[in-house]
């Protein structure tokens, strides 16, 4: 038997994947994919160095979504292959107001009345 190093060393190198997520509001993309790589690697800092871990494509902070994560060399070169296909978006708006930041971290909101356009 390996020791375990040796055997996650093993396994990461030769099983190489794509899997999705659900990202949750108020996190990166980048903080998943440090957050998967991290539990992968465990406390080995040369397999958390060494281990490739990718996403396929960027999710605004503030939304919440599917994200498709690449592993290994191989893994994140299929990436493109995963998120390829048909993408559909649910919105939910509020018209009549306008806000100082143009996202949900508004402070100020402004009621435009009917017919008005602000300048």
């Amino acid at each position: 038997h390996y020791p375990l190093r040796r055997q996650r060393q093993m396994c990461i190198r030769d099983r190489s994947t794509g899997f999705s997520v659900l990202k949750r509001k108020n996190y990166s993309s980048a903080q998943v994919v440090q957050t998967i790589r991290g539990k992968l690697a465990g406390k080995d800092k040369k397999v958390f160095q060494a281990l490739k871990v990718g996403h396929g494509g960027t999710l605004d902070p503030f939304a919440e979504g599917v994200l498709v994560i690449g592993i290994g060399k191989i893994g994140c070169k299929q990436l493109p292959s995963f998120t390829g296909s048909k993408k559909t978006y649910v919105a939910q708006a509020e018209l009549g107001y306008e806000t100082d930041t143009y996202d949900i971290t508004a402070v100020s909101y402004t009621h435009l009345r009917a017919h008005e356009t602000p300048e």
